[in-house]
């Protein structure tokens, strides 16, 4: 039967009605299923004409009569051979059908089937996994096979992508985390090929013997979203850095690596990391070796609950000694009544008091930086105490903590505020006090 066109409103004349429904041909055969393609995926629907207007709608199935109902008719002027007609709005959890023609044509009638309407998406963090279950569709309220389905997945503004649980890198999500929404993918079935053992009419067709129409498979839009949230890594640990004393102390049990400066002045690949067991302060050498410099990096460990955190970064130089004088001599003795010129603005010599007696050495600093001092018999460790001469003043180191025969080295302090570390212990000398002067006569 020829399909009418749907004439709205109560004004109209039955003359216009008689004239319309005069003009249509009884014999008229449905639309061609090879005129129309769905991209369920898209969601719209392409029906490729010659004839000047393509008809859609919606309509409600009855399973029991075996009909199909459109209540309202969407009219499309066909302007270059085809149309395009949007399916978004039609549910994506319960089966639609739906209805198309032009006006030299009966209806085409394709089903659009139900799909995925809940599912529950979990991430393991630390496994790096995203799990789906308890998959359920509008045909039952029982959880289903997760695998009869193929799933997408997209970010908060990102595009859908193709969803392989074991393939996807959702590690780099962790950095700054992330919210990823799930769903089943829509599935487009190409040429339309009939349903089997499916035949409707129209509703409105009230004649004793209504024609059956085939029912075309038109595919599955996708499924409802689930959004789940993947955690960003906590902040990396604090790291005790002690810039005047050349130290760093590493947390106890996290986890540290380092990347050291080469010859080229480039780093190398990260060394591999390594759980701390000390709980003391540490100096340069033991992240650097020789290396001139390198990078500290130190996280908290993964545990079986949690993803390890973020690197903390701390940049590292190896101390470097003070640029000398070129006639000091670090083994020889610190001469009577002599100065030792360390640099130009650093210079060690005894103190004599007005009594004829050597008291202490003093230590005279001119430069803009503090510097250290420490006597001992053999070069000191960077944590070992120290006199700190402040920037342009002088500092004494009495004489009965001074053993003679030790050397005297000094080094430039660290400053953490401009995070400047403290330079290596430089040996300029050794301490042989002179003899006092003898007894003024009375």
């Amino acid at each position: 039967m020829r399909i009418k066109r749907v004439l709205q409103g109560t004004a109209l004349t039955a003359l216009a009605a008689a004239a319309w429904m005069g003009a249509a041909d009884a014999s008229a055969a449905e639309l061609a299923s090879s005129a129309v393609s769905v991209d369920t995926a898209a969601q719209t629907m392409t029906v490729t004409t010659t004839d000047k207007e393509v008809v859609f709608g919606v309509g409600a199935y009855n399973k029991n009569k075996g009909t199909v109902k459109v209540a309202g008719w969407d009219v499309y002027d066909v302007k270059t051979g085809s149309v395009t007609i949007d399916l978004s709005k039609l549910s994506n959890v319960k089966d639609n059908y739906v209805a198309v023609k032009t006006e030299t044509t009966d209806a085409l009638y394709i089903k659009i089937g139900s799909s995925v309407k809940s599912q529950k998406v979990k991430y393991d963090a630390v496994k790096k996994e995203l799990a789906i279950d308890n998959v359920k569709n509008a045909d039952t309220t029982a959880g289903q096979d997760k695998g009869g389905y193929s799933w997408q997945y997209r970010t908060a503004y990102g595009s859908w992508q193709d969803l392989n649980v074991s393939s996807v890198p959702f590690e780099q999500y962790h950095y700054q985390g992330a919210s990823l929404y799930v769903r089943a993918n829509a599935t487009t079935t190409g040429a339309l090929q009939a349903v089997p053992n499916l035949e409707v009419s129209d509703a409105a067709d009230k004649s004793a013997t209504p024609a059956k129409s085939p029912v075309y498979d038109g595919g599955r839009l996708p499924g409802k979203e689930s959004k789940v949230n993947i955690a960003k890594q906590a902040n990396g640990p604090s790291v005790a850095v002690d810039y005047a004393k050349g130290t760093v102390k590493v947390p106890d049990k996290a986890e540290y690596r380092v990347l050291l400066e080469n010859a080229n002045g480039a780093y190398d690949a990260a060394q591999t990391p390594i759980v701390n067991s000390t709980k003391t302060p540490q100096g340069l050498d033991v992240f650097l070796g020789t290396a001139s410099g390198g990078v500290l990096e130190v996280r908290k460990v993964a545990t079986d609950k949690k993803i390890a955190s973020k690197w903390t970064r701390v940049s590292l130089k190896a101390p470097v000694e003070l640029n000398v004088d070129s006639t000091v001599v670090a083994d020889a003795d610190i001469a009577t009544d002599g100065v030792v010129v360390v640099q130009d603005k650093i210079n060690v010599k005894y103190n004599k008091t007005n009594k004829g007696k050597y008291d202490a050495i003093v230590i005279h600093n001119g430069t803009d930086k503090n510097i250290e001092v420490i006597i001992a018999d053999k070069k000191p460790e960077a944590t070992a105490k120290s006199t700190v001469v402040k920037a342009g003043k002088d500092g004494k180191i009495s004489k009965s903590k001074v053993t003679d025969g030790h050397t005297v080295y000094i080094r430039t302090s660290g400053v953490k505020a401009t995070q400047d570390w403290a330079g290596a212990y430089t040996a300029v000398g050794k301490v042989k006090f002179p003899s006092d002067d003898p007894a003024p006569a009375k």
